[in-house]
Formats: structure tokens, C-alpha cells, sequence
């Protein structure tokens, strides 16, 4: 993906033209947020355009506050005029109810939780949260169950596309080697058995943050 990045012909924090749309994906962890924004063109073409690492307690809202400020950033097109992100998924899985109450304050924030095995890459939202009496809450947060590992399939295939166009993956020419490394070798399938039936499985590497990639 370095190699990749050298050849191309816009820096971090710029809008290709073929860039059209701006959306943005969150991962919470226990010290900090990692957001990265992208940009889509025809075909699913693909543009990382920004990312951002959040340092602090994502129980503590100047966190939370650093990152819709980043998310607010407009970014000048080629074409004229500002873009700026319109929907960004962000990471239930840690500090759950906490990203519920942050996600009530941003219209354009959404809920995602990934789920393992032979999934389709997103489903239908489901309503999550309850009332006292235990009914769910008809306005509450909606939910949207990810299916990682058809996800990472998919992105990682497109990682092998070499030509830009239809569903590839476009990197700024200063991306950093965490990102590169985090996004695609920080994971790898491995066949497992059970019940005498095969099936595969991610497997983090040791030593090589995967953040970039969730």
C-alpha cells in the first residue's frame, strides 16, 4: 500500500475530484478514538482522505468533543464548493452505552456493532434500548450489525485491485506505514475445524495494531 500512496496525486486532508461523497467509520477503544474518513466516487472507487487519532477517555466527553469537531471539518472540493461528512459509523462494542448517549448528540452518527461468520456486510437496524417496564424504546438508538468478516474479506480483496477505477482503493501520498500495516496485514484468515466441517476465521497478528482496519 506504500508503494501504492507513491504514486498518487493528492495528500491527507485533500478531496480528489472523483470523490463525491464523505463518510466516515469509528473505532472506540479504551484510550482513545481512531476515525477515518472516506471518500466515494463511481464504481465504489474508494479515497482515504483523513484520519485521526483521538488520545483520551472515551467515558469523558472532551473526547467525544474532539472528535465531532473533526467530523464537522469541511474539506474544499476540486470541483467548488465544501464537502463534509455526512454519515459516520462508529464502534459500539467498548463502552456500549456510553457511544449510545454520545450518538444521541450527532445526527449523522450511527451505531454499528460487528458480528463474526458468514454475514452479509450490513443488516436491517434493530432498536436497542428499553424503558423501565423492559419495551424498547421506539425513538432509541438503531443499531446496525456489521458483518466483519465478509467486510475484511472484501476490503482486503480490493487491496489487490492495481489499477484506479471501479472499487479501488485510492491512499494519499503521505499515509503513514501504521495506517498501511494496520489496515492490511495486521490480520490474516486461518482454517479452523469443527464437527469435522472447515471455516475460516480472522486472527490478529501479534504486535501490529489492527485499528486501522476495524
Amino acid at each position: 500500500l506504500l508503494y501504492r500512496a507513491e504514486s498518487s496525486d493528492y495528500s491527507m486532508g485533500q478531496v480528489p475530484a472523483e470523490a463525491l461523497v464523505l463518510t466516515a467509520g469509528v473505532d472506540v477503544q479504551g484510550n482513545r478514538l481512531e476515525c477515518a474518513v472516506f471518500g466515494w466516487g463511481e464504481g465504489e472507487q474508494a479515497f482515504l482522505i483523513d484520519y485521526q487519532i483521538i488520545h483520551g477517555d472515551p467515558l469523558q466527553d472532551a473526547v467525544w468533543d474532539g472528535l465531532f469537531d473533526f467530523l464537522g471539518k469541511q474539506y474544499r472540493h476540486p470541483l467548488g464548493g465544501k464537502i463534509k461528512v455526512i454519515r459516520a459509523a462508529i464502534d459500539t462494542g467498548y463502552a456500549t452505552h456510553e457511544v449510545y448517549g454520545q450518538i444521541r448528540k450527532q445526527k449523522i452518527a450511527l451505531a454499528v456493532k460487528g458480528k463474526d461468520g458468514d454475514r452479509q456486510i450490513i443488516a436491517s437496524p434493530s432498536k436497542v434500548e428499553v424503558n423501565w417496564r423492559g419495551q424498547k424504546i421506539k425513538r432509541g438508538i438503531s443499531l446496525y450489525l456489521v458483518g466483519v468478516d465478509t467486510c475484511k474479506a472484501t476490503l482486503l480483496s480490493r487491496c489487490r485491485i492495481d489499477r484506479p477505477g471501479r472499487k479501488y482503493l485510492n491512499l494519499p501520498q503521505d499515509i503513514s506505514e501504521y495506517w498501511c500495516k494496520g489496515f492490511a496485514g495486521s490480520e490474516v484468515q486461518v482454517k479452523k475445524h469443527k464437527n469435522g466441517r472447515p471455516y475460516w476465521i480472522w486472527e490478529k497478528l501479534e504486535q501490529v495494531a489492527n485499528e486501522p482496519l476495524d
